[in-house]
């Protein structure tokens, strides 16, 4: 847990990101393509197995671009985030609004200054992001969301019996 002030930086590792994409993207296409040869009796050619990798690419690519922060940082008060090609930001926690994982894997966190940010977990390390995750729900348990409707968070408020 990170009380003392201390800046913790997590980093990106674009060869752990690009295996479990690729690794993600074998299993869809494998799928893909017995349910079109045994359902539909089209079988893929070999030429049209090779052209995959340009969408592969592509998507790779812009996935890591739009969806993982070259730079992550947070201390008990602040937390730095900054993608390629975007101007980096620096917020207080104290203007967290809610934070949610999407299908229990994608970080959106949103801020009152109205920034949401979606944040792919697979380029980190299993131990920094456990460690982001923790310090989130333990410093922020009343900030944890109920889910989020296009891109924006909401939470079910709860009222209190009288």
């Amino acid at each position: 847990m990170n009380h003392s002030g201390e800046t913790i930086e997590l980093k990106p590792s674009f060869l752990r990101w690009s295996l479990w994409f690729i690794a993600l993207f074998v299993v869809v296409s494998v799928f893909g393509y017995f349910l079109q040869g045994y359902l539909g009796n089209l079988w893929w050619s070999r030429h049209y197995i090779v052209s995959l990798l340009i969408p592969l690419v592509i998507m790779l690519l812009v996935a890591w671009f739009a969806f993982v922060p070259a730079t992550l940082e947070f201390s008990s008060t602040e937390f730095t985030i900054k993608f390629p090609f975007r101007e980096g930001c620096t917020l207080s926690w104290d203007e967290l609004d809610l934070y949610y994982r999407v299908w229990g894997n994608v970080l959106m966190i949103q801020f009152e200054t109205g920034q949401t940010f979606q944040i792919l977990p697979y380029a980190y390390s299993r131990e920094q992001w456990q460690q982001f995750m923790n310090f989130l729900s333990t410093r922020f348990p009343d900030n944890k969301a109920s889910g989020d409707i296009g891109g924006t968070l909401f939470k079910w408020r709860r009222r209190k019996k009288s």
